[in-house]
């Protein structure tokens, strides 16, 4: 989980949770899906 204050604080936030839930997933051995595309409407 993150929190911003601004739009342009969020992405490098957005960015730095997603590292880390990637780093702790790795270290505990859990399942890291594969990244899916998601077609717009």
């Amino acid at each position: 989980m993150t929190q911003a204050d601004t739009w342009e604080e969020i992405l490098p936030m957005i960015n730095e949770a997603k590292q880390l839930w990637l780093e702790v997933s790795l270290e505990h051995g859990d399942f890291i899906p594969e990244p899916v595309r998601i077609e717009p409407y």
